[in-house]
């Protein structure tokens, strides 16, 4: 299951869901999960992730090997800005890949709320 968030010119902002995020929100009836995937990929346009600056950003970033970095505390904002719209539907990712620490994260944000900081390192 995916979805990403883009941007196509300068003003337009787009969301682009797999049909796999999509049968499960028609055949499992998960709307909880659905709802979080699509605030989290919002939450991408809304924290400006998609801004140009941030793409001319990210190729200078690579000879330092900084830019997983940046893309990892993306994710976890992205994450956190979610948990706060749609904080019933983060822990159904368990059985998506998005790796231990980012769960762990999650977890806390349900827990302690969404303003909590997650390791990302």
């Amino acid at each position: 299951m995916n979805a990403f968030a883009a941007k196509c010119t300068l003003r337009k902002r787009y969301i682009v869901i797999y049909s796999d995020l999509l049968d499960v929100y028609y055949s499992h009836k998960q709307n909880k999960l659905v709802r979080f995937v699509l605030a989290h990929e919002l939450a991408h346009h809304k924290c400006g992730h998609t801004n140009l600056w941030r793409l001319i950003l990210a190729p200078a970033l690579k000879p330092l090997f900084l830019d997983k970095s940046l893309t990892r505390a993306q994710e976890y904002t992205a994450d956190r800005t979610a948990v706060y719209y749609a904080e019933e539907g983060a822990l159904d990712l368990s059985d998506h890949p998005v790796g231990n620490r980012r769960m762990q994260a999650l977890k806390e944000a349900k827990e302690n709320g969404w303003d909590i900081h997650g390791k990302i390192l």
